[in-house]
């Protein structure tokens, strides 16, 4: 499994990811509409200390994901963990769920 950490795409003294713009930026540089496309699995690795993740800023990075890959698929190649691999807070599992939500429902 490959990994992606998302601490060198926050914003400098942000503790949230937020905004379409800077989304669609980091999708770019993630280059993920070929990630999508290839068999791996990515963990994505979001910063302990983070409070948010604004649905515009996930739906800058994700939501052509989803779209292309359906929900299921979608979390099966992309999991979302804490730094250290723990598992995230329920906010932030209920950020990233709110924007699959919208995704697929936009």
């Amino acid at each position: 499994m490959d990994i992606i950490k998302l601490q060198a795409y926050r914003k400098p003294k942000s503790k949230m990811y937020s905004g379409r713009d800077h989304g669609i930026e980091v999708r770019n540089k993630l280059k993920l509409d070929e990630k999508d496309r290839d068999e791996k699995k990515y963990t994505i690795y979001i910063p302990n200390d983070t409070l948010a993740i604004n649905s515009s800023f996930f739906g800058g990075l994700f939501s052509d994901s989803v779209i292309f890959l359906g929900k299921e698929k979608f979390k099966e190649k992309y999991n979302f963990l804490g730094e250290n691999g723990e598992t995230l807070k329920k906010t932030l599992v209920n950020d990233i769920e709110e924007g699959i939500y919208d995704a697929i429902n936009s």
